[in-house]
C-alpha cells in the first residue's frame, strides 16, 4: 500500500433518531387502540328503537316481512 493514504472519511448516519422512531410509533398505536375501541363500543350496543306513534317517519307493520335483493355483475 501507499504511503500516503488518505485518512477515512466518516460517514454520516442521516434520518430520524431511534428514540423519534419509537415514539412516533407509540403514538400511532395508541391513537389506532382508542380508535378501534370506540368503534367497537359502537357497534356492539344495542340500537334505539325507532318512535312509534303519529309523528314518525316510518309506515307500514312494525312486523313486516324484511327481503333483500342482491345485484351483482358478473363481467
Amino acid at each position: 500500500m501507499s504511503p500516503r493514504r488518505a485518512a477515512p472519511v466518516k460517514q454520516t448516519t442521516g434520518g430520524l433518531p431511534s428514540w423519534l422512531i419509537v415514539a412516533v410509533v407509540a403514538i400511532v398505536v395508541i391513537v389506532v387502540v382508542i380508535v378501534g375501541a370506540d368503534f367497537v363500543g359502537k357497534m356492539t350496543a344495542s340500537p334505539t328503537p325507532a318512535p312509534s306513534g303519529l309523528g314518525s317517519r316510518t309506515r307500514g307493520s312494525p312486523n313486516a316481512r324484511i327481503e333483500f335483493v342482491e345485484y351483482s355483475d358478473f363481467k
